[in-house]
């Protein structure tokens, strides 16, 4: 069934997984399914000219996998959020702003912990996307997406896409990292950054990120 194989296919950003489910889910259900994580939808958190994004209205095999519609780093974040909670979502607060209401997905835990296991062999699977040791995240305990969308119009460069939380049980921390027009995908680009960003976190902040 779908949910069995769910967690290798995000481990591995495995598209072809994604458009038979798109195609399954039909574009109203995928834009539902993502409305109820705060995508297309402001956060609230009180940045200046924050954007909603643009969602899909057609092609669900490609929306799937992230064709045909815009997000933005701080919508990625709270999808992070949200997975970390398993759920039940607190609002993004920007310093000295007031938290805005949070979010409350109907969707189920065991969806949650499916997605989750994905997630986590993206690391520490030896096929996931950002689990090459050069990348430096395999003695964090934490839980990633990587994305790679192609920019329209260029052949060699791309939008690169991180997202995630750590450490797994009782996370602390919740992140999405874009990077615009370079060569790499998403893990070789975006993982790195993560690492030293956690690495900080470690030596400056005193926070339990490692395995």
């Amino acid at each position: 069934g779908l949910e069995l194989e769910l967690p290798l296919a995000l481990s591995r950003s495995c598209n072809v997984y994604f458009y038979h489910l798109g195609n399954r889910l039909g574009v109203e259900r995928l834009v539902a399914g993502s409305r109820q994580l705060g995508l297309w939808q402001r956060t609230g958190c009180g940045a200046v000219g924050e954007a909603r994004g643009i969602r899909p209205d057609s092609n669900p095999a490609g929306s799937a996998i992230g064709r045909g519609f815009t997000t933005t780093p701080l919508q990625m974040a709270q999808v992070a959020l949200s997975i970390a909670h398993r759920g039940d979502t607190p609002g993004i607060r920007l310093i000295e702003e007031t938290a805005p209401e949070g979010l409350k997905p109907q969707i189920d835990l065991k969806h949650y912990e499916t997605v989750i296991d994905g997630m986590v062999s993206a690391v520490r699977d030896r096929a996931g996307t950002a689990s090459r040791p050069e990348y430096g995240l395999a003695s964090f305990d934490l839980a990633v997406k990587t994305g790679t969308a192609a920019i329209t119009g260029s052949d060699q460069r791309n939008n690169a896409w991180i997202i995630g939380f750590a450490p797994v049980v009782e996370p602390r921390i919740a992140f999405a990292i874009a990077v615009q027009g370079v060569p790499g995908h998403g893990g070789e680009t975006c993982a790195p950054l993560l690492a030293q960003m956690l690495d900080w976190l470690v030596d400056h902040r005193d926070m339990e990120l490692l395995r």
